[in-house]
């Protein structure tokens, strides 16, 4: 028997089942037999991907631990506090470009949480004792959808294909309550997710690998110049969060969206090292985005620039333009 102190484990994780009976909480109508197959499909699909991670996803809860977070939101409750923790980590600098290393981020029903961050040399000392003390920092946690298994019967695939679509559900970014609230009441099976935690002054992202229970690289990572990532308030990056978790556009275009956001500027061969797609489709993601008025192209080679105030709001836009001058005039 383990020590009191020690969360008991849970049975072996078996993704495939929870993810499973997760999916049939919907509806029966929704998740009948076509949507059941569709649903294998992709988690088969899903299965078979490498992505490149930065270490396994440990969850805690109520003193319990979690073979992964579809068990979580199995629960008929969400749990008051939970504690992701990031195990067998990379121990490269280079691999942290654009992940701050981190011990565990801990969120909670109210909204908030708090991350433990570690100091970015102790990661390539062997010698280092990853359970030391790291460096707390409270803000707000966020969620957001980046690959999810909606459920979807036969007749939604022919009202679609008659041009007649059921209404889309409405996503966007979730509070852990929210969002345990949202995927058990729809049975929507997150694949990947963000998770979002917003700091005084800026904000971390991190993107989980659900399925493969990963934390994932960021794409830029040994693909893009460090000198081309820009700094973004926390004020801003939430205003980007919010209109991208609301967005529907094409996986490509919204990935391409993301790194523009996050770079000063970025060129088309940039950017398909980065997503590792053709020059011509990165191309063509970046024009997609300066139809929408997302985007801008300068110079010669072309390169694409950020529209930021996309964003927010006017009032909102005004603050952050007054923040950034109260930043820069001379001391």
């Amino acid at each position: 028997m383990p020590p009191p102190s020690e969360p008991a484990p849970s049975p072996p994780p078996n993704p495939w089942v929870d993810f499973e009976e997760l999916a049939r909480l919907a509806p029966k109508e929704l998740h009948e037999a076509y949507s059941q197959k569709l649903l294998r499909r992709s988690l088969w699909d899903l299965g078979h991907r490498h992505p490149r991670s930065l270490g396994r996803l440990r969850w805690e809860a109520s003193g319990r631990r979690y073979g992964n977070f579809a068990q979580l939101l199995l629960e008929p409750e969400p749990a008051p506090e939970v504690t992701l923790s990031f195990t067998d980590t990379v121990r490269k600098t280079e691999a942290y470009e654009f992940n701050p290393p981190c011990r565990s981020i801990t969120f909670r029903t109210d909204g908030r949480g708090t991350g433990a961050f570690l100091p970015m040399g102790d990661l390539t000392n062997e010698n280092v004792d990853l359970l030391g003390s790291p460096d707390l920092e409270e803000g707000v946690v966020r969620f957001a959808f980046r690959e999810a298994f909606v459920p979807r019967p036969l007749s939604h695939e022919q009202a679609t294909q008659q041009g007649a679509p059921p209404p889309p559900l409405p996503f966007g970014l979730f509070s852990w309550r929210n969002l345990h609230r949202f995927t058990r009441h729809h049975g929507v099976v997150p694949y990947r997710l963000e998770l979002l935690l917003y700091l005084p002054e800026t904000r971390v992202r991190y993107e989980l690998d659900l399925l493969l229970n990963r934390l994932l690289q960021d794409p830029r990572t040994a693909r893009l110049p460090l000198d081309l990532a820009a700094f973004r308030s926390s004020r801003l990056c939430a205003g980007f969060d919010r209109f991208v978790a609301q967005l529907t556009l094409p996986l490509i275009p919204r990935r391409a969206l993301e790194i523009l956001f996050e770079s000063r500027q970025i060129s088309p061969p940039e950017l398909a090292a980065c997503l590792e797609i053709s020059s011509e489709l990165a191309r063509s993601s970046l024009e997609t985005l300066r139809v929408h008025g997302l985007a801008e192209m300068t110079g010669t080679p072309p390169v694409y620039l950020p529209i930021l105030e996309s964003y927010l709001t006017p009032e909102e836009w005004t603050r952050e333009r007054s923040r950034d001058a109260v930043k820069d005039a001379p001391s």
